[in-house]
Formats: structure tokens, sequence, C-alpha cells
């Protein structure tokens, strides 16, 4: 049974607190970002995954960020991390380097359900010098998330409890809007910051 992941994301997703926190963060910190500009030669890499090599739900999935154009360890990298709603501050701790003898930041995350999406910022003593675009992966469906027995007629109390699912979804399903309707804001609002801080290196 495959249903659809915009109407069942799950009993522990979206909380409009965290979304709001969410949206202040991102954008603090881009506006810090507008500040860095003698650091625009660094950049970051990251490939993110494909929705056919996602784990399944909750498995660790590695998120690896290549550090371009500087090989200073000591730059903090921070993700901003919406899983299923739920918005997460991914410190990255451990460090290692690839075959060109870069800087590549690693850090673990449980797997989505349904929805995973993220935006990375590098920081160095409290200012960003450097941020990634924002991806996102979505899965195209959920393999039974909700086993319905068929065969049998409901009993008075379980259609009480299907439709009070069913009342769930639908308010889910609104929070899910919202949240992506907040995203384009926080992309509008980079585009933004960005527009201003080459505006004034150009000056």
């Amino acid at each position: 049974m495959n249903v659809p992941y915009r109407i069942l994301i799950g009993a522990k997703t979206v909380v409009s607190t965290c979304l709001v926190i969410g949206v202040a963060l991102a954008i603090s910190i881009m506006v810090a970002g507008v500040s860095a500009a003698q650091n625009r030669d660094i950049s970051l890499s990251h490939e993110p995954p494909v929705e056919s090599e996602l784990p399944s739900p909750g498995s660790p999935l590695e998120l690896a960020v290549t550090l371009l154009n500087s090989k200073n360890s000591q730059l903090h990298l921070r993700g901003f991390v919406v899983r299923d709603g739920r918005l997460m501050d991914i410190h990255f701790r451990d460090l290692t380097s690839d075959l060109y003898d870069r800087v590549v930041y690693l850090a673990d995350i449980a797997a989505p359900l349904a929805e995973l999406s993220y935006q990375f910022f590098l920081v160095d003593n409290q200012e960003v010098v450097a941020t990634s675009q924002l991806y996102t992966v979505r899965r195209s469906c959920i393999d039974n998330v909700l086993p319905v027995d068929t065969s049998h007629s409901l009993s008075s109390d379980g259609k009480k409890k299907l439709e009070q699912l069913r009342d769930r979804a639908s308010r889910l399903q609104v929070e899910v809007q919202n949240f992506e309707s907040a995203l384009k804001l926080i992309e509008e609002l980079q585009a933004l910051t960005e527009k201003k801080g080459s505006g004034k290196s150009n000056s």
C-alpha cells in the first residue's frame, strides 16, 4: 500500500513554533553574511542524496560537505535541517580530508520519513563566510504507514480513530504548505542579501 507523503507525514512532524524559530535564525544568519564579502572565494560543495539512495526512515544518513578555496579547519560548519517538519541545528564535529587534501565536514542524521530540507553555513568568529544552496529531498511515497484491514468492518471506536487521523492529516497538510511558503521566503531573502553584498563589494 503506497501512501502519498503529503497526506501522512507522521505524528511527530510540523511544529509551528519551530518553523518560526527556523525562519528567524535563517534570516539573522543571512543578514550577518552580507558583511563577509572579504571571504567571498570560500565556498561549500555537497552532493545531496537522491530519493532512491535514502536509507529507511530513522536509519543513519551521512551528510558530507567539502570546503573549497580554503584549508582552514578552524572554520565551523552548521547545518539548519528540517526533517519531516522538525527543525534541527546541526554542528559538524567530525572532520576528514579527501583525495585532494580538502577539508570535509561529516555529520550523521536520521533519514526522514517523508522529506528533508537543509542548508549549510560556514562560520568564523560569529560571522558567516559562506553558505550553501538550499537542498530538498522528498520520498515520492511511503509504504504501509497506516495499514488498514478492509476485510472486516470497523467498529464505532475504530471509525472515530480513523476520523481523528484524517483530521490530523488535513491539519498537517496545511502546516506543510505553510512550511514550504516559509522556505520560499528564506530563499528570496537569501537572494536579496547576496545581491546587497555584491553591490557593496562593487562600490
